[in-house]
């Protein structure tokens, strides 16, 4: 399993803890638009913690089946 992580650009706003509580570095700030942004979603492995820890509810987490690309 890994996460489908979402994340409402109308609800994010400072200070970004979930950037910092992402143990995969799945998250990264954008500055310029001061917005959390996913960056690495395949890394998720459904820890919740930037869910918790954002105060807008800016954030969900869902998990998901993850079948990589298979080579031919």
């Amino acid at each position: 399993m890994v996460g489908k992580v979402t994340i409402d650009p109308e609800k994010c706003r400072c200070p970004a803890r979930c950037v910092q509580s992402c143990p995969q570095d799945v998250l990264d700030w954008d500055f310029e638009n001061r917005k959390a942004v996913v960056v690495n979603e395949i890394e998720c492995f459904v820890c919740y913690n930037c869910m918790e820890v954002c105060p807008y509810e800016a954030i969900t987490v869902k998990e998901v089946d993850w079948n990589p690309p298979s080579e031919n």
